[in-house]
């Protein structure tokens, strides 16, 4: 009679099962940084042509760190050909320059990850995220004064300013601030009491009157109280 036999069984220790998930969560972590990578860099391609030679060049939003100079990327896309995102608040846009080389070619990354690609935006502007071909305007109510940066600035209360500002303004003598881009005069009756910047009005004391948006004056001589009534 054959009798069937059992494969052993070889019980799987708790070290063991840690071990496991840790090389699992390595593996797992080093893809993620793979694709990171992948995301943030990609193989020059193009047709910029230079004299006699043909050379590589980079997408928008990217620059290369290899070159003979800053307007080419390595020849005919030999050698290191590996081109990179611009850093926060720097760009490239194939249809407004050729320059494409990495202004830090050099050196391995800016500490945000990116390089410095040719032109940085201007004040007023911004580039939030790596590997941007253009700058965005600062919305109303906010500002940047330097150039290169990566986001905006909020005017202080009492300052407002437009869309793309590199700077704020404080509401005039006599008016106070009713959006992020407007002020707005003091009604009659009312003043900023002699301040620029003001977010409110003040009424006029007693035997004092303003028209919108003046500054508060005495009664005239027979009239009273701030809306100079006769009597």
């Amino acid at each position: 009679m054959h009798v069937p036999t059992m494969s052993p069984t070889i019980p799987l220790h708790r070290g063991s099962a840690i071990n496991l998930l840790i090389t699992q969560a390595c593996i797992v972590l080093l893809f993620s940084l793979i694709v990171v990578s992948a995301q943030n860099s990609s193989v020059c391609t193009g047709s910029g042509n230079v004299g006699q030679n043909v050379y590589a060049r980079p997408a928008p939003g990217q620059c290369c760190r290899t070159g003979q100079n800053p307007f080419q990327c390595t020849p005919n896309g030999g050698g290191d050909s590996t081109c990179w995102p611009c850093s926060l608040g720097r760009f490239t846009n194939q249809t407004i320059n050729t320059q494409w080389g990495c202004v830090n070619s050099s050196a391995s990354s800016n500490p945000d990850g990116g390089y410095s690609c040719t032109f940085g935006c201007a004040p007023g502007r911004f580039a939030g995220v790596l590997g941007s071909s253009g700058c965005s305007a600062c919305t109303a109510g906010r500002f940047q004064s330097s150039a290169s940066q990566s986001s905006c600035n909020n005017c202080t209360a009492g300052r407002i300013s437009s869309s793309g500002a590199s700077l704020c303004t404080p509401c005039l003598l006599n008016q106070y601030q009713t959006s992020a881009s407007a002020c707005t005069a003091c009604p009659a009756g009312s003043s900023t009491n002699g301040t620029t910047g003001a977010t409110s009005c003040t009424l006029c004391r007693q035997n004092f009157n303003s028209g919108s948006g003046t500054n508060c004056t005495a009664c005239s001589a027979g009239t009273f109280s701030y809306v100079c009534r006769g009597s």
